[in-house]
């Protein structure tokens, strides 16, 4: 019995440590990249890591760094960094609760994202938009995009990102009641 509580209490602080020593790695990328903005000026690559690295830190200054990323794509090109930056924009909208623009911002770059075959990127829209039309209450919608985003991540075979898509159908009908 002791020597299970002395594991868990010993797994529990290693993973302490490994959180904090996360986030130090995690402020230290963005240190360096808010430098680099400074020293260089904007450019897509600096704003968009800003944008990623902010993601679970400060989704309201992550969302400023990801849509400046998305208007130099939009303006600068290639296509596929305006459907990247445009997803991230759009799940940034989406957790600061402005869930009609991120709808919006979706349905203009997923035929971007068909067109390309870029197959990652679009089961992270659909999802995002299933999401969406979740929280809205617009049930319909959120398992259809549900349903695609799932066979998308079917023929991908990757299993975490399957139990995602279900877990996500599963959140649909839970809501449903």
């Amino acid at each position: 019995m002791y020597q299970r509580i002395a594991f868990f209490s010993a797994f529990c602080l290693g993973l302490m440590f490994s959180g904090a020593s996360l986030y130090a790695q995690n402020q230290k990328t963005i240190d360096s990249l808010r430098n680099e903005l400074k020293v260089h000026g904007a450019s897509y690559r600096v704003l968009w890591g800003l944008a990623y690295e902010l993601f679970e830190v400060n989704n309201e200054e992550a969302l400023e760094y990801s849509r400046r990323a998305y208007q130099l794509a939009r303006k600068n090109g290639p296509d596929s960094l305006m459907v990247k930056s445009g997803r991230l924009t759009a799940q940034l909208l989406r957790r600061t609760e402005h869930s009609d623009d991120a709808i919006k911002l979706l349905l203009e770059i997923k035929p971007y994202a068909e067109r390309f075959k870029m197959n990652g990127e679009l089961a992270r829209i659909l999802n995002t938009l299933a999401l969406c039309h979740t929280f809205r209450a617009e049930y319909d919608k959120a398992l259809e995009y549900n349903v695609q985003s799932l066979e998308l991540r079917y023929k991908e075979g990757n299993d975490e990102r399957i139990a995602i898509s279900l877990h996500n159908i599963g959140l649909t009908y839970y809501k449903m009641g």
